[in-house]
């Protein structure tokens, strides 16, 4: 598991990658396997930023 600083740039990660793919849309969607391919971030780790920002209401799943 990621360290909290890890935690944070990976969070950080996947929102800035979310709202380039969707151009800011929230009705478009971006894939799990696409996120995981572009951000080459480990899949337990993935879940867990996903996980926590669903949690705070950034993304839906």
């Amino acid at each position: 598991m990621a360290s909290l600083t890890e935690r944070k740039a990976y969070r950080e990660k996947i929102m800035q990658a979310l709202y380039e793919a969707t151009e800011g849309n929230r009705l478009l969607g971006v894939t799990g396997v696409k996120l995981a391919q572009d951000l080459a971030i480990p899949a337990e780790d993935l879940a867990a930023a996903c996980t926590y920002l669903v949690g705070e209401d950034l993304i839906t799943v």
